[in-house]
């Protein structure tokens, strides 16, 4: 089975919820974009996921998308 792909918008308090439960739930590529790039860096680091501050950037072939 492939592994699935999750892309989140934002770093607020619900993502960073969603982003700890879902990478640990189902052990899905996460992929985080928002504005602030301090905050989107920080997230992607306690959970080992990618991030991007640029639209352009974002994977266009997410499973899921929050």
């Amino acid at each position: 089975m492939s592994e699935k792909e999750i892309t989140i918008i934002g770093s607020g308090n619900v993502a960073t919820n969603l982003a700890h439960v879902l990478k640990s739930k189902t052990g899905a590529e996460i992929h985080i974009y928002g504005r602030t790039e301090n905050n989107i860096k920080f997230l992607a680091q306690k959970i080992n996921a990618s991030y991007s501050i640029k639209s352009e950037d974002v994977p266009f072939n997410s499973d899921l998308y929050i």
